[in-house]
């Protein structure tokens, strides 16, 4: 059911800064979707930084607009390597607007970035429409020379880049840590062991398990659920991706895998292939948000329509 007859803002916080290249596109995005489903009270998209930040930005949210005694303020957070664990499971909104707690929702994927990986061919044609030679004075971006590269040069070079046995492990780390980093109530955080890169997966769940028992007097840990590492095991695949890298897909690790980083290795292979001059990897990220912000096909604005869409009619 749709709301009516408000005059207060339906407020959305996202993680970022005011400067982050997707809160601009994030706020167009947002405004058209409401426009597009006839959402009867305007959006007002604020960015908080990090999502620690959610609860004290949304008591202020309540207080000011009063579409939010009927609805949650809703909160947009990244998925990161959260597991089915880690996520509050059918949140009551009457519960959450009493608390004057924000209803966090998830993207889809590991974060924002993860998206872009999607605009492969986008970004080949944006990079390939790049003049050769550009004055300095203008401001615009530059190739040394007129290579190009295409969308099938970039594919190959992210599924290689996915399928590195090295980087698997990086981010096989950094899920495991992710998992027990968020049980810790005091820092510093969780240390990878110095012989991790050789432990086998039955040593590495054994490490695991110690660590998510053990409170130490640098750190206290949260309540911990003893299935937490098969479960992580499981929902990432990890045995078999570990065991045979070659079997990591595109689809899978555009889902799953770090989109920040991965958008990083795009952009260097981008570079070193093309040649570029002034194109930063920031302006990179904002010409590609600028030509999918007047779009509803790709899967960043049909993703966040049915989030959208899923939490106003059930509220």
């Amino acid at each position: 059911m749709l709301y009516s007859n408000s005059k207060d803002f339906f407020n959305i916080l996202v993680e970022g800064e005011p400067d982050s290249p997707e809160v601009p596109f994030l706020v167009n995005v947002i405004d058209r979707i409401f426009d597009k489903n006839k959402i009867p009270f305007p959006s007002k998209i604020t960015e908080v930084g990090g999502s620690s930040s959610f609860k004290s930005f949304a008591k202020f949210c309540y207080r000011e607009s009063e579409t939010h005694s009927t609805i949650p303020v809703l909160a947009l957070s990244d998925n990161d390597y959260r597991t089915s664990l880690d996520k509050k499971q059918n949140q009551d909104n009457k519960k959450l607007i009493e608390k004057k707690e924000p209803k966090i929702v998830y993207w889809k994927r590991h974060e924002w970035e993860n998206y872009l990986l999607d605009e492969t061919s986008l970004i080949a044609e944006l990079i390939n429409q790049l003049p050769s030679k550009t004055s300095a004075k203008t401001g615009k971006f530059s190739k040394q020379n007129s290579k190009t590269v295409s969308k099938e040069e970039i594919d190959a070079a992210l599924l290689d880049y996915f399928q590195n046995q090295k980087q698997l492990k990086i981010e096989f780390w950094e899920c495991l840590k992710f998992n027990l980093s968020r049980k810790i109530k005091k820092y510093p955080s969780i240390k990878k062991p110095d012989n991790f890169e050789e432990q086998t997966l039955s040593e590495i769940g054994n490490w695991f398990l110690e660590k998510s028992k053990k409170t130490e007097d640098i750190f206290e840990l949260k309540e911990i659920s003893s299935d937490l590492f098969q479960t992580i095991m499981m929902e990432f695949d990890w045995k078999p991706i570990l065991n045979s890298t070659s079997i990591v897909t595109f689809e899978h690790a555009k889902k799953y895998f770090r989109g920040k980083e991965a958008f990083d290795y795009l952009y260097k292979f981008i570079k070193e292939k093309v040649g570029l001059h002034n194109l930063s990897k920031e302006n990179l990220k904002k010409d590609i948000l600028c030509e999918l912000a007047t779009s509803t096909q790709s899967s960043i604005y049909s993703e966040l329509e049915n989030l959208l869409q899923t939490e106003l009619n059930m509220s």
